[in-house]
């Protein structure tokens, strides 16, 4: 990671002499290419730290799921710890996506839908799973109200 960095700020340094110089010479068309290209370089940077969290991110939480469920003695622990760091890879992806505006139309509808995915199946398993309970709780309220 530190060699990446290094060499992107490298290059970002190159560029900026490559615009004064070829400001200095006249080459305007060049020129403009250059400072739209450095214009840029944020967007790497920032994606690069998105990167970095989100690889963080996924394994902590695999850690964390892991760790919590084996303790509760669930044995697919391993597999629900693989489906929330793949739930973070794919979080993380879609942002640097957006970040890098690479078709950030599509990349939003995409999130969009991935997080209303994710909302409709959390509602549907505890909708489910607590049916009975919401069975009693009405119960006991028709009871009370006769």
């Amino acid at each position: 990671i530190p060699k990446f960095f290094g060499a992107l700020i490298e290059i970002f340094f190159i560029v900026l002499f490559l615009i004064l110089s070829f400001d200095i010479i006249g080459f305007v068309e060049i020129n403009q290419l250059l400072t739209a290209i450095v214009n840029y370089f944020p967007n790497i940077f920032i994606s690069m730290i998105i990167f970095i969290v989100a690889v963080f991110v996924s394994d902590f939480s695999k850690k964390i799921v892991v760790v919590s469920l084996e303790k509760e003695r669930i044995t697919y622990s391993g597999v629900l710890g693989n489906i929330v760091a793949w739930i973070a890879w794919i979080l993380g992806g879609l942002a640097i996506l957006y970040q890098l505006n690479i078709v950030p139309v599509i990349v939003l509808t995409l999130f969009i839908g991935f997080v209303a995915l994710i909302v409709l199946v959390f509602g549907l398993a505890f909708g489910l799973g607590g049916k009975e309970i919401a069975r009693k709780l009405l119960e006991n309220l028709e009871d009370r109200i006769k």
